[in-house]
């Protein structure tokens, strides 16, 4: 039988390394939980409260043709039209400047900053309204892409989907 004495204030190698053990346990248990904490869940939602997305919808090339004799009323040189007398407007708003640039080789009218509910109006003819449906590509991300899912001029469906957008020539009759 062995005695182990103990003298006060000093201790044995055992009792080292429970106390060594013991410590190197508590870090790995903070080591653990902080990554358990910082690993992304997947039903985490995003905190984009700081952000300010603005997408623009892609520029909507146009083409104005007379519906009974399918000339063109922009570029024909007997129409009374101008680029000038197109007109797109937005209810309620004062201060909308869209873009609308002109390709005369190709006899069309391409515009960009409308959105849905804008009007396009041509001289005096009767104006049609704009409807544009969109939805964000991702959710996983802050300013996800937006993507046009339905165009609408006047009560004609123009494209649904429309993933060409910016290359397809829309023609507009009045």
């Amino acid at each position: 039988m062995q005695l182990y004495v103990e003298l006060k204030g000093h201790r044995t190698k055992g009792q080292y390394s429970i106390k060594i053990m013991k410590k190197l346990l508590s870090i790995g248990l903070i080591v653990i939980t902080t990554l358990l904490i910082s690993c992304k869940k997947e039903n985490q939602q995003l905190d984009c409260s700081l952000y300010l997305c603005a997408w623009p919808i892609p520029p909507i090339n146009l083409k104005f043709v007379d519906k009974n004799t399918n000339t063109d009323l922009l570029f024909d040189p007997a129409t009374s039209y101008s680029i000038t007398d197109i007109k797109i407007t937005r209810p309620n708003s004062e201060f909308f400047v869209p873009f609308i640039s002109i390709d005369s080789t190709n006899k069309i009218v391409s515009v960009s900053n409308i959105h849905s509910g804008d009007m396009l109006q041509i001289g005096n003819l009767p104006a049609d309204k704009i409807i544009i449906e969109t939805r964000v590509t991702t959710r996983k991300i802050c300013c996800p892409p937006v993507e046009v899912i339905k165009l609408m001029i006047g009560d004609r469906i123009v494209c649904q989907p429309c993933r060409d957008l910016d290359e397809r020539i829309i023609t507009v009759e009045k």
